[in-house]
């Protein structure tokens, strides 16, 4: 995730956030640039510095970063089979192909249907390829998921039989293992040594920020978060000086007026009119500060 994809769920209803941020732009008199995407956590950020680079020419010499308490368990379930090494280096990270997710995470068959609804054949071709698509991918899904249950004895295989929605992502939250917690935290210190490697980058700020389960006074027990990301980060930079982690679950833990009505029903993103005043002008101060 980065801080922009927050801002643009913000703006969806009003532009609150949109104008502080581009009130700030032209006082400061910079510019910004939205490389926000949805469920983007840090092996994914990792990858998009140099797609930035080489496909988009971007090189940016600030870079704000919005790490999610729920990166924790995409990275641990979602994308840790699924990377590529060269060299001892991250490549890439292979689609998550044939685990049965549906609607925006289920990419292979969105870029299959993708590739034939954008061709140039007839719609008679079309639909006989639609036809073959849908069986082949079927059949594929079916045998692999088969293979993996009953056949392979490989650990990662039935790993890859979990479906990483939304419940399966917050048990890393709910019942965190030290095991997943060094993992994630890795993950965090390969995204900053890819910083690292970027010479045009003097900046970065790290972001994070609760979600209402942390603060479980007026919740279940057995639902609330034990771990936060925020303290993971934390661990990470302790001895890094030119890296600002903008905490706001510290800021809110500390705020004697702190409200718990601050989130939106999924209990996730802060509401629209906190999100403006709290999340992003927080993020704005520390940017001022560092551009005096």
């Amino acid at each position: 995730d980065s801080w922009m994809e927050q801002l643009h769920w913000a703006a969806s209803d009003n532009f609150t956030s949109v104008k502080l941020v581009q009130n700030f732009k032209s006082k400061k008199k910079v510019g910004f640039i939205n490389a926000g995407i949805a469920s983007y956590s840090p092996s994914l950020m990792n990858l998009q510095l140099d797609i930035l680079e080489q496909d988009f020419e971007i090189f940016p010499d600030i870079i704000i970063t919005y790490i999610d308490q729920t990166d924790i368990g995409d990275e641990n379930c979602r994308y840790k089979h699924n990377k590529v090494y060269k060299n001892g280096v991250l490549n890439s990270i292979q689609p998550e192909d044939h685990l049965m997710y549906k609607d925006v995470f289920n990419y292979p068959q969105i870029f299959g249907l993708s590739r034939i609804f954008l061709n140039d054949n007839s719609k008679i071709l079309k639909t006989f390829q639609l036809i073959n698509f849908k069986f082949k991918y079927g059949l594929t899904k079916s045998s692999l998921r088969f293979y993996r249950k009953y056949i392979s004895q490989s650990e990662s295989d039935k790993e890859k039989i979990t479906k990483c929605y939304g419940p399966e992502i917050q048990k890393y939250l709910i019942n965190p293992s030290e095991a997943s917690i060094k993992y994630f935290a890795d993950t965090i210190r390969e995204y900053l040594k890819k910083i690292d490697q970027k010479q045009h980058v003097k900046k970065l700020f790290l972001v994070t920020a609760p979600h209402k389960k942390h603060f479980y006074k007026s919740l279940d027990p057995k639902t609330s978060y034990k771990v936060n990301v925020s303290d993971i980060v934390d661990s990470v930079i302790k001895d890094k000086k030119n890296i600002t982690h903008i905490n706001l679950s510290k800021i809110l833990l500390n705020d004697k007026n702190f409200n718990e009505d601050i989130w939106a029903d999924d209990q996730i993103h802060f509401k629209r009119e906190f999100h403006a005043k709290l999340f992003i002008q927080k993020i704005l101060d520390e940017l001022s500060k560092y551009l005096l």
